[in-house]
């Protein structure tokens, strides 16, 4: 393992946020010593919002964006994609989420996956990622934890393997697999699901609540990381029940802990924020996320500053910046 050699520190609002030299694993599209950014998720309009409140100057490298391995349209999803990635007005390379339930988060189908039900849409999906010609996370059944997927382990692991086996035979290179668990409802005995070192390229971890980025279960987790030699990506993000609204008590709420995190763990080396008014977004998909908060970085001018201020240091990798050219 590698380290570079700056240690930086920096003021953020009234907080002294602390960045550790970066943990280098050669892993897939894993940046030698930099933590990659990346927003979403409803839409290119949503991260063209993002960028514009960050004065265009800090333009994220990835762009989430969510699929189901059942989906039937492929050709119309992977077309729409490309429209999305090319209306941004930058390079991007996608961060997709690859679900195994159906369209309201329930009814999992990990078993059948696993059974080989799904093969021949999953060789299509392969088709279709490698005809995108540029660098691609993928995050197979995304908070493998949430109960609201209701994955079972025997059934993920080898669904997980299932869809990795298949890319690898139709010959998709340009992917990275990605194992993401869930923050809030971790607990210690995770590894249940783990579909294996040769199977996952990255960790993933979603944070949403303050309160849960140093509970016992996502430390151990990151450190489990290490000791595997995983990178990790923070999957999705966003201040849940705080938002942006009240400024720099927002910050210190959420922002100034969320990046402390980031600049704790070395193994970070990418991050996905959600820039977002969650009660918008509630009723249109019949989610119970109306009291999550306004993300939108746009909708505060001193949230827009600071979140600028930070991502602006050199440990992070923008679009257009030379580390940003994944190989």
């Amino acid at each position: 393992m590698r380290f570079t050699l700056i240690l930086a520190l920096s003021i953020a609002g009234s907080e002294l946020i602390a960045q550790s030299p970066r943990t280098n694993f050669h892993a897939k599209y894993e940046p030698r010593s930099g933590v990659l950014t990346g927003a979403g998720q409803g839409g290119p309009a949503d991260v063209k919002l993002y960028s514009a409140a960050l004065d265009g100057k800090a333009n994220p490298v990835i762009y989430m964006d969510y699929m189901y391995v059942h989906t039937i349209d492929l050709n119309k999803y992977f077309r729409e994609l490309q429209v999305k990635l090319d209306s941004l007005g930058w390079y991007a390379v996608p961060q997709i989420g690859l679900a195994m339930v159906d369209e309201k988060g329930s009814h999992p189908y990990d078993d059948k996956v696993a059974a080989g039900e799904y093969d021949d849409n999953i060789r299509r999906i392969a088709f279709h990622l490698k005809s995108l010609h540029r660098p691609v996370f993928l995050r197979i059944g995304f908070e493998f934890d949430g109960f609201w997927n209701g994955y079972k382990p025997e059934s993920y692991i080898l669904a997980f393997r299932r869809v990795v086996d298949i890319l690898r035979k139709a010959g998709v290179k340009n992917v990275a697999t990605v194992w993401c668990a869930e923050s809030d409802f971790l607990t210690n005995d995770y590894m249940k699901y783990y579909p294996g070192d040769k199977y996952v390229d990255w960790w993933a971890i979603d944070l949403f609540e303050a309160k849960y980025f140093e509970s016992p279960p996502v430390e151990t987790f990151m450190r489990d990381a290490m000791r595997n030699q995983k990178p990790v990506m923070i999957g999705e993000s966003t201040p849940r029940h705080v938002g942006v609204l009240d400024g720099e008590k927002s910050w210190k709420a959420w922002f100034a802990p969320y990046f402390s995190f980031i600049g704790k763990h070395p193994n970070v080396k990418a991050f996905c924020y959600i820039n977002w008014d969650w009660s918008v977004w509630a009723p249109r998909y019949s989610m119970e996320w109306a009291d999550w908060g306004d993300a939108r970085l746009q909708m505060n001018s001193e949230v827009s500053r600071l979140f600028l201020e930070e991502v602006s240091k050199p440990l992070y990798i923008k679009a257009g910046d030379k580390s940003a050219s994944l190989k």
